[in-house]
Protein backbone atom coordinates (compact mmCIF):
# COMPACT_ATOMS: atom_id res chain seq x y z
CA UNK A 1 0.00 0.00 0.00
CA UNK A 2 2.81 2.35 1.05
CA UNK A 3 4.27 1.84 -2.43
CA UNK A 4 1.16 2.99 -4.17
CA UNK A 5 0.85 6.01 -2.18
CA UNK A 6 3.82 7.01 -3.26
CA UNK A 7 3.33 6.14 -6.84
CA UNK A 8 0.34 8.48 -6.94
CA UNK A 9 1.96 11.02 -5.02
CA UNK A 10 5.18 10.88 -7.73
CA UNK A 11 2.84 11.01 -10.28
CA UNK A 12 0.75 13.81 -8.67
CA UNK A 13 4.25 16.07 -8.15
CA UNK A 14 5.20 14.95 -11.93
CA UNK A 15 2.15 16.16 -13.16
CA UNK A 16 1.50 19.29 -11.21
CA UNK A 17 5.02 20.82 -11.03
CA UNK A 18 5.23 22.27 -14.81
CA UNK A 19 2.14 24.20 -13.89
CA UNK A 20 3.49 26.51 -11.20
CA UNK A 21 3.83 29.92 -12.66
CA UNK A 22 1.80 29.52 -15.60
CA UNK A 23 -1.82 28.77 -16.92
CA UNK A 24 -2.75 25.24 -17.94
CA UNK A 25 -4.16 24.40 -21.18
CA UNK A 26 -7.07 21.54 -20.92
CA UNK A 27 -5.23 19.52 -22.89
CA UNK A 28 -2.11 19.87 -20.25
CA UNK A 29 -4.41 19.20 -17.57
CA UNK A 30 -6.20 16.03 -19.19
CA UNK A 31 -3.10 14.30 -20.04
CA UNK A 32 -1.89 15.31 -16.33
CA UNK A 33 -5.07 13.58 -15.07
CA UNK A 34 -4.55 10.99 -17.39
CA UNK A 35 -1.13 9.79 -15.63
CA UNK A 36 -2.51 10.25 -12.16
CA UNK A 37 -5.41 8.02 -13.03
CA UNK A 38 -3.24 5.55 -14.73
CA UNK A 39 -0.62 4.77 -11.75
CA UNK A 40 -3.74 4.69 -9.17
CA UNK A 41 -5.03 1.77 -11.05
CA UNK A 42 -1.54 -0.17 -11.44
CA UNK A 43 -0.16 -3.01 -10.34
CA UNK A 44 3.57 -2.54 -9.31
CA UNK A 45 6.15 -5.87 -10.76
CA UNK A 46 6.97 -8.38 -9.78
CA UNK A 47 3.67 -9.62 -10.71
CA UNK A 48 1.97 -11.86 -12.57
CA UNK A 49 -0.57 -10.28 -15.00
CA UNK A 50 -3.87 -11.96 -16.55
CA UNK A 51 -4.30 -10.52 -20.64
CA UNK A 52 -7.64 -12.22 -20.52
CA UNK A 53 -7.78 -16.05 -20.77
CA UNK A 54 -5.26 -15.61 -24.14
CA UNK A 55 -1.59 -15.05 -21.83
CA UNK A 56 -0.40 -13.78 -18.84
CA UNK A 57 2.65 -11.33 -18.47
CA UNK A 58 5.24 -11.88 -15.79
CA UNK A 59 5.85 -8.17 -14.95
CA UNK A 60 9.53 -6.81 -13.97
CA UNK A 61 10.46 -5.43 -11.04
CA UNK A 62 10.42 -1.60 -11.46
CA UNK A 63 7.92 -1.53 -13.62
CA UNK A 64 3.48 -0.92 -13.38
CA UNK A 65 1.29 -2.19 -15.43
CA UNK A 66 -1.87 -0.33 -16.17
CA UNK A 67 -5.31 -2.08 -17.27
CA UNK A 68 -7.04 -1.29 -20.64
CA UNK A 69 -9.36 1.41 -19.71
CA UNK A 70 -6.79 3.44 -17.55
CA UNK A 71 -4.25 3.20 -20.45
CA UNK A 72 -6.70 4.17 -23.35
CA UNK A 73 -7.09 7.15 -21.66
CA UNK A 74 -3.85 7.69 -20.76
CA UNK A 75 -3.02 7.32 -24.62
CA UNK A 76 -6.16 9.48 -25.32
CA UNK A 77 -4.59 12.30 -23.18
CA UNK A 78 -1.74 12.11 -25.24
CA UNK A 79 -2.76 12.11 -28.07
CA UNK A 80 -2.28 8.85 -29.44
CA UNK A 81 -5.26 6.49 -30.86
CA UNK A 82 -6.49 3.62 -28.68
CA UNK A 83 -9.07 1.15 -29.32
CA UNK A 84 -10.61 -2.23 -28.25
CA UNK A 85 -7.42 -4.25 -29.03
CA UNK A 86 -5.25 -2.50 -25.93
CA UNK A 87 -4.73 -4.92 -22.77
CA UNK A 88 -2.66 -2.47 -21.08
CA UNK A 89 0.63 -0.54 -20.44
CA UNK A 90 3.48 -0.95 -19.19
CA UNK A 91 5.63 2.62 -17.12
CA UNK A 92 8.39 3.03 -14.82
CA UNK A 93 7.14 2.29 -11.58
CA UNK A 94 8.73 5.15 -9.95
CA UNK A 95 7.28 8.04 -12.44
CA UNK A 96 5.94 8.73 -15.62
CA UNK A 97 9.11 9.80 -17.91
CA UNK A 98 6.95 9.81 -21.70
CA UNK A 99 7.20 6.55 -22.27
CA UNK A 100 5.70 3.50 -22.97
CA UNK A 101 5.07 -0.15 -23.72
CA UNK A 102 1.79 -1.31 -24.55
CA UNK A 103 0.46 -4.69 -25.00
CA UNK A 104 -2.45 -5.40 -27.44
CA UNK A 105 -4.37 -8.23 -29.08
CA UNK A 106 -4.36 -8.79 -32.92
CA UNK A 107 -6.79 -11.46 -34.31
CA UNK A 108 -4.64 -12.65 -36.77
CA UNK A 109 -5.54 -16.18 -37.47
CA UNK A 110 -2.85 -18.96 -36.90
CA UNK A 111 0.31 -17.32 -38.61
CA UNK A 112 2.76 -20.09 -39.25
CA UNK A 113 6.88 -20.06 -39.19
CA UNK A 114 7.16 -20.65 -42.94
CA UNK A 115 5.10 -17.59 -43.54
CA UNK A 116 7.16 -15.41 -41.18
CA UNK A 117 10.21 -16.41 -42.59
CA UNK A 118 9.15 -15.11 -45.82
CA UNK A 119 8.52 -11.43 -44.64
CA UNK A 120 10.82 -8.91 -46.83
CA UNK A 121 11.54 -5.75 -44.82
CA UNK A 122 10.53 -3.35 -47.85
CA UNK A 123 7.07 -4.81 -47.59
CA UNK A 124 6.64 -4.56 -43.51
CA UNK A 125 7.61 -0.84 -43.74
CA UNK A 126 5.32 0.01 -46.74
CA UNK A 127 2.44 -1.77 -44.63
CA UNK A 128 3.33 0.22 -41.24
CA UNK A 129 3.79 3.54 -43.46
CA UNK A 130 0.33 3.58 -45.02
CA UNK A 131 -0.79 2.42 -41.26
CA UNK A 132 0.93 5.39 -39.81
CA UNK A 133 -0.68 8.19 -42.68
CA UNK A 134 -3.80 6.19 -42.19
CA UNK A 135 -4.13 6.91 -38.62
CA UNK A 136 -3.72 10.97 -39.43
CA UNK A 137 -7.02 12.51 -39.53
CA UNK A 138 -7.87 11.43 -36.29
CA UNK A 139 -4.59 12.77 -35.28
CA UNK A 140 -5.05 16.05 -36.71
CA UNK A 141 -8.80 15.76 -35.24
CA UNK A 142 -7.55 15.54 -31.70
CA UNK A 143 -5.12 18.14 -32.72
CA UNK A 144 -2.08 16.79 -32.59
CA UNK A 145 0.53 16.64 -36.11
CA UNK A 146 -0.13 14.30 -38.72
CA UNK A 147 2.63 11.42 -38.58
CA UNK A 148 4.92 9.50 -41.26
CA UNK A 149 6.89 6.53 -41.28
CA UNK A 150 10.63 6.05 -42.12
CA UNK A 151 13.26 3.58 -42.67
CA UNK A 152 13.64 0.34 -40.47
CA UNK A 153 16.14 1.18 -37.43
CA UNK A 154 17.29 -2.35 -37.45
CA UNK A 155 16.73 -5.17 -39.62
CA UNK A 156 13.30 -7.36 -38.87
CA UNK A 157 14.08 -10.41 -36.67
CA UNK A 158 11.58 -13.70 -36.84
CA UNK A 159 12.64 -16.32 -34.02
CA UNK A 160 11.10 -19.48 -34.61
CA UNK A 161 11.72 -20.97 -31.27
CA UNK A 162 9.04 -18.52 -29.83
CA UNK A 163 7.24 -17.74 -33.13
CA UNK A 164 8.13 -14.08 -32.84
CA UNK A 165 8.80 -11.57 -35.24
CA UNK A 166 10.43 -8.18 -34.19
CA UNK A 167 10.60 -4.77 -36.01
CA UNK A 168 11.77 -1.22 -35.44
CA UNK A 169 10.81 1.98 -37.53
CA UNK A 170 11.27 5.56 -37.04
CA UNK A 171 8.47 7.69 -36.94
CA UNK A 172 8.83 11.71 -37.74
CA UNK A 173 5.74 14.66 -37.77
CA UNK A 174 4.85 15.84 -41.39
CA UNK A 175 2.53 18.93 -40.25
CA UNK A 176 2.86 22.67 -39.61
CA UNK A 177 3.90 21.69 -36.35
CA UNK A 178 7.09 19.43 -37.01
CA UNK A 179 10.28 19.67 -35.55
CA UNK A 180 10.19 17.89 -32.52
CA UNK A 181 12.80 14.94 -32.03
CA UNK A 182 11.43 11.92 -34.50
CA UNK A 183 10.47 8.74 -32.45
CA UNK A 184 10.17 5.25 -32.37
CA UNK A 185 7.89 2.48 -33.02
CA UNK A 186 9.76 -1.14 -31.88
CA UNK A 187 7.16 -3.87 -32.15
CA UNK A 188 7.33 -7.22 -31.18
CA UNK A 189 4.40 -9.50 -32.22
CA UNK A 190 4.38 -12.93 -29.89
CA UNK A 191 2.24 -15.38 -32.23
CA UNK A 192 -0.20 -18.24 -30.53
CA UNK A 193 -2.61 -20.71 -31.93
CA UNK A 194 -5.32 -17.91 -33.71
CA UNK A 195 -4.08 -14.62 -32.60
CA UNK A 196 -0.90 -12.66 -31.58
CA UNK A 197 -0.28 -10.22 -29.11
CA UNK A 198 1.13 -6.75 -29.97
CA UNK A 199 3.77 -5.63 -27.67
CA UNK A 200 5.18 -1.88 -29.08
CA UNK A 201 7.30 0.41 -27.70
CA UNK A 202 7.11 4.42 -28.25
CA UNK A 203 9.74 6.06 -27.52
CA UNK A 204 11.96 9.09 -28.99
CA UNK A 205 15.47 8.14 -30.93
CA UNK A 206 17.74 9.26 -28.50
CA UNK A 207 16.25 7.22 -25.39
CA UNK A 208 15.80 4.08 -27.23
CA UNK A 209 19.03 2.61 -26.83
CA UNK A 210 18.62 2.83 -23.08
CA UNK A 211 15.16 1.58 -22.59
CA UNK A 212 15.32 -1.39 -24.90
CA UNK A 213 16.60 -3.51 -21.85
CA UNK A 214 12.77 -2.70 -20.38
CA UNK A 215 10.90 -4.00 -23.78
CA UNK A 216 13.14 -7.03 -24.37
CA UNK A 217 12.14 -8.22 -20.73
CA UNK A 218 8.28 -7.42 -21.32
CA UNK A 219 8.36 -9.18 -24.72
CA UNK A 220 10.41 -12.54 -22.55
CA UNK A 221 7.55 -12.59 -20.16
CA UNK A 222 4.61 -12.74 -22.37
CA UNK A 223 3.43 -16.65 -22.24
CA UNK A 224 0.65 -18.12 -23.78
CA UNK A 225 -1.98 -19.80 -21.83
CA UNK A 226 -2.45 -23.88 -22.60
CA UNK A 227 -4.68 -24.36 -25.39
CA UNK A 228 -3.71 -21.05 -27.15
CA UNK A 229 -0.11 -21.63 -28.03
CA UNK A 230 1.30 -21.95 -31.48
CA UNK A 231 1.81 -25.59 -31.30
CA UNK A 232 -1.87 -25.82 -30.08
CA UNK A 233 -2.92 -25.10 -33.78
CA UNK A 234 -5.20 -27.57 -35.07
CA UNK A 235 -5.03 -28.23 -38.79
CA UNK A 236 -7.95 -27.91 -40.56
CA UNK A 237 -10.18 -26.45 -37.85
CA UNK A 238 -8.28 -23.28 -36.93
CA UNK A 239 -8.15 -20.67 -39.29
CA UNK A 240 -4.94 -19.78 -40.83
CA UNK A 241 -4.20 -16.18 -41.30
CA UNK A 242 -4.37 -14.44 -44.96
CA UNK A 243 -2.95 -10.88 -45.99
CA UNK A 244 -0.67 -10.97 -43.54
CA UNK A 245 1.18 -7.93 -44.15
CA UNK A 246 -2.28 -6.00 -44.00
CA UNK A 247 -3.22 -7.74 -41.06
CA UNK A 248 0.32 -7.99 -38.51
CA UNK A 249 1.86 -4.49 -39.76
CA UNK A 250 -0.58 -2.28 -41.73
CA UNK A 251 -3.54 -2.19 -39.08
CA UNK A 252 -6.14 -3.50 -41.04
CA UNK A 253 -8.55 -6.06 -39.22
CA UNK A 254 -9.80 -9.60 -40.40
CA UNK A 255 -13.03 -8.39 -40.41
CA UNK A 256 -12.37 -5.29 -42.57
CA UNK A 257 -10.55 -7.41 -45.57
CA UNK A 258 -13.35 -9.91 -45.39
CA UNK A 259 -15.73 -7.30 -46.09
CA UNK A 260 -13.84 -5.37 -48.65
CA UNK A 261 -13.48 -9.16 -50.27
CA UNK A 262 -17.17 -9.56 -50.18
CA UNK A 263 -18.06 -6.01 -52.19
CA UNK A 264 -14.99 -6.94 -54.76
CA UNK A 265 -17.03 -10.13 -55.38
CA UNK A 266 -20.17 -8.30 -55.49
CA UNK A 267 -18.87 -5.79 -57.98
CA UNK A 268 -17.61 -8.34 -59.84
CA UNK A 269 -21.33 -10.30 -60.25
CA UNK A 270 -22.79 -7.45 -61.16
CA UNK A 271 -20.45 -6.67 -64.26
CA UNK A 272 -20.79 -10.02 -65.38
CA UNK A 273 -24.23 -9.22 -65.49
CA UNK A 274 -24.35 -6.59 -68.04
CA UNK A 275 -24.62 -7.47 -71.60
CA UNK A 276 -21.74 -7.99 -73.23
CA UNK A 277 -19.96 -4.97 -74.67
CA UNK A 278 -19.31 -4.70 -78.10
CA UNK A 279 -15.93 -5.08 -79.88
CA UNK A 280 -13.80 -2.24 -81.24
CA UNK A 281 -14.81 -2.93 -85.17
CA UNK A 282 -18.51 -3.21 -83.94
CA UNK A 283 -18.32 -0.05 -82.06
CA UNK A 284 -16.66 1.53 -85.38
CA UNK A 285 -19.08 0.41 -87.51
CA UNK A 286 -21.96 1.49 -85.54
CA UNK A 287 -20.07 5.28 -84.80
CA UNK A 288 -19.47 5.06 -89.27
CA UNK A 289 -23.31 4.19 -89.81
CA UNK A 290 -24.47 6.73 -86.89
CA UNK A 291 -22.85 9.46 -88.38
CA UNK A 292 -23.81 8.40 -92.47
CA UNK A 293 -27.53 8.97 -91.00
CA UNK A 294 -26.73 12.28 -88.98
CA UNK A 295 -25.81 13.57 -92.41
CA UNK A 296 -27.97 12.19 -94.08
CA UNK A 297 -31.00 13.77 -91.52
CA UNK A 298 -29.26 17.18 -91.54
CA UNK A 299 -29.34 16.85 -95.42
CA UNK A 300 -32.98 16.56 -95.41
CA UNK A 301 -32.95 19.50 -93.48
CA UNK A 302 -31.17 21.62 -95.45
CA UNK A 303 -33.02 20.40 -98.73
CA UNK A 304 -36.26 21.23 -97.26
CA UNK A 305 -35.41 24.90 -96.08
CA UNK A 306 -34.34 25.44 -100.05
CA UNK A 307 -37.67 24.37 -101.18
CA UNK A 308 -39.63 26.35 -98.53
CA UNK A 309 -37.60 29.53 -99.25
CA UNK A 310 -38.03 29.31 -103.17
CA UNK A 311 -41.77 29.43 -103.32
CA UNK A 312 -42.28 32.52 -101.70
CA UNK A 313 -39.81 34.38 -104.06
CA UNK A 314 -41.69 32.52 -107.24
CA UNK A 315 -44.75 33.23 -106.10
CA UNK A 316 -43.63 37.36 -105.59
CA UNK A 317 -42.18 37.70 -109.27
CA UNK A 318 -45.63 36.00 -110.22
CA UNK A 319 -47.77 38.66 -108.71
CA UNK A 320 -45.45 41.07 -109.89
CA UNK A 321 -45.24 40.59 -113.88
CA UNK A 322 -49.44 40.02 -113.64
CA UNK A 323 -49.51 43.68 -112.46
CA UNK A 324 -47.42 44.81 -115.08
CA UNK A 325 -48.81 43.15 -117.37
CA UNK A 326 -52.43 44.58 -116.87
CA UNK A 327 -51.02 47.90 -116.48
CA UNK A 328 -49.62 48.00 -120.01
CA UNK A 329 -53.81 46.88 -121.18
CA UNK A 330 -55.00 50.04 -119.56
Amino acid sequence: MQVLVHLILSALILAFAPAVGSAQTSEARETQDAIVHAYSHATVGPATIRLRDLATLDLPKDFAFVPASASKRLLHGMGNAANGTVLGMVIPASHYDGWFITLAINETGHVSNAALALLDDGDIRSAIASATRRGNAARMQSGSSPLDAGGLLEPSSHDPVSHGFTTAIRIYETGPTSGGEDSINLESYAFGRNAALQISLVDSISDYAKHRPAFDGVVAGVAFAVGQRAIDFVPGRDREATHLLDVVFGGRTVSELAAETAEDAAEADRLAKLPPARSMAAQLKLAFFGVLGLLAVLAGVVAFNWRSSEVPRSATRDVTVERALRSSRR
